[in-house]
């Protein structure tokens, strides 16, 4: 009799009801296609990364030096634009520069590198802005910005070698800059949770306040962030968080072990590279660890063992954590749906002071529907006008 109310005291915890909630996009690269192939022209949306003396960097379909004969039209092009972003940086770091009204080819300018998309007519421009961007940001992350200052020394460098294995890294900053409301605003979504959970899920994370080669630990998932801690003078930007999100989507190898490797978070230090260490506790959910201190590995190892133990299935928060991830995404309450005669089908909430954000119906990341990819062009276009509004407003005052 006990036993049987044993197993069923085990039947009656949480469980995560999917093991994996992110469902991940589909990374395509066609290797071998070029610009002389029909098919080439067929894909969407087409982003190429080249220096100030044209030298291919990345691009999304096929492969740089197969390429080469297109990029050298391109670079024509780019000529007559270097002298036009080297005279007003701030007005022409992204402009359109071609629009035959089908197609529009956007360049982003950043410090020594120009960042190209070719896109249909119906894509924000705002929204192409802030995957160049993100896709950048995330450039940097893997080689940090000392390559700007080492192309500014010698223009015909070429850092293709040390972008060697993260195509998948990079195609799917640029599915991320295009899908998920995150990289647009600047923010991050939190997992929703009781506010008494959530304060003591922070305390305890605050108990490795005297391990001062830890900087910061955040909780997270593939989407969500379930809480962050870091040290006084420390800050984690946004991005931050949204780069490693990223990293975890893109290399699903990282699930089988500890993890620790050399990463450049812009948002800490872009200019060099800092540690981070992280595992799963169980399938939905990580340990993340952020250290200056290459020998901080055990130290981290440890934290992560006791933040197991604590969090283990059965305990009131690892319950909490399930619970909370088990309820994503969440729906509109039903006295919110209607407003007047209106029915509300979708809304974002942005607080600016966290640069948090929530929304409802949809995963914040992954693949998503045509639908939702609407919704997304829509709210760029809206907050495109806020950010003008805004900033109209402060000159005023």
């Amino acid at each position: 009799m006990q036993n049987n109310n044993e197993e069923e005291e085990q039947q009656a915890k949480p469980h995560p009801k999917n093991l994996i909630s992110y469902i991940p996009h589909v990374i395509k690269t066609c290797i071998g296609e070029d610009s002389n192939q029909p098919q080439y022209s067929r894909h969407r949306r087409q982003v190429f990364v080249m220096t100030q003396m044209a030298k291919p960097i990345y691009v999304r379909y096929g492969d740089e030096l197969d390429l080469a004969p297109f990029l050298a039209t391109l670079n024509a092009i780019m000529d007559k634009f270097i002298t036009f972003f080297n005279n007003d940086p701030v007005r022409s770091e992204f402009q359109e520069i071609y629009n035959n009204g089908k197609e529009v080819i956007y360049i982003l300018y950043r410090k020594e590198l120009f960042l190209i998309c070719r896109t249909d007519k119906y894509d924000s421009s705002f929204l192409i802005k802030s995957m160049l961007e993100f896709l950048n940001l995330q450039m940097i992350s893997i080689v940090t910005d000392q390559v700007n200052q080492r192309l500014k020394q010698k223009p015909n460098y070429d850092f293709r070698h040390m972008l060697g294995g993260t195509k998948v890294n990079l195609g799917l900053a640029i599915k991320n800059g295009l899908n998920s409301p995150t990289v647009f605003l600047r923010s991050f979504m939190p997992i929703p949770m009781p506010a008494s959970s959530r304060s003591n899920l922070h305390q305890l994370l605050r108990e490795f306040k005297s391990e001062e080669t830890i900087q910061s630990i955040i909780l997270l998932t593939h989407t969500h962030v379930l809480e962050l801690w870091h040290q006084k003078g420390i800050k984690i930007h946004p991005q931050d968080i949204i780069l490693i999100q990223n990293l975890l989507q893109a290399q699903s190898s990282f699930r089988d072990s500890e993890n620790w490797l050399p990463i450049c978070l812009p948002g800490i230090a872009a200019e060099g590279f800092i540690y981070m260490y992280f595992s799963y506790l169980n399938p939905e959910v990580i340990v993340c660890m952020v250290s200056d201190d290459n020998n901080s590995f055990g130290t981290c190892k440890q934290a992560f063992n006791h933040l197991k133990e604590k969090l283990k299935p059965g305990t009131s928060l690892g319950d909490q954590i399930i619970t909370s991830i088990n309820n994503l995404p969440y729906k509109i309450p039903l006295e919110k749906k209607i407003t007047s005669n209106n029915q509300i089908q979708h809304y974002i909430i942005q607080h600016k002071q966290t640069n948090q954000m929530s929304q409802p119906i949809f995963n914040i990341f992954g693949k998503q529907s045509s639908q939702y990819k609407d919704y997304i062009n829509k709210y760029t276009k809206l907050y495109e006008k806020y950010l003008q509004v805004s900033t109209e407003n402060k000159k005023d005052l």
